[in-house]
């Protein structure tokens, strides 16, 4: 997803949201998210920023309405690129997770 800044060091807030489960075998697999522009991680979505976490019942129960929100000062004007990776940490064979019903907003 492409936005555009229109000053320099102009400040953004990204805010994802998303319904987000975990099936795993224990109560440590997660999913983590991480929220970049221009391929820049921005905290607090840069080291390990769960989601959500499995409930340890192997199944995709416990849904949660859950969000990661930034806050950063873009430096340069102009169209700049905005990804949110989500990762799954700490799972086994077979584990798995799911999103659904998710929503970006970038507000300047």
């Amino acid at each position: 997803m492409n936005f555009v800044t229109t000053v320099a060091n102009q400040r953004v807030a990204i805010l994802f949201n998303a319904e987000c489960a975990v099936q795993g075998i224990d109560r440590i697999t997660y999913v983590d998210i991480d929220v970049a522009v221009d391929g820049v991680v921005s905290p607090p979505s840069n080291s390990d920023n769960a989601l959500c976490t499995s409930d340890g019942s192997n199944t995709l129960s416990r849904w949660v309405s859950a969000s990661t929100n930034v806050y950063r000062i873009v430096p340069v004007p102009g169209v700049h690129q905005l990804t949110v990776r989500a990762t799954m940490r700490n799972f086994n064979a077979g584990d798995h997770f799911r999103l659904d019903d998710i929503s970006v907003i970038v507000l300047k």
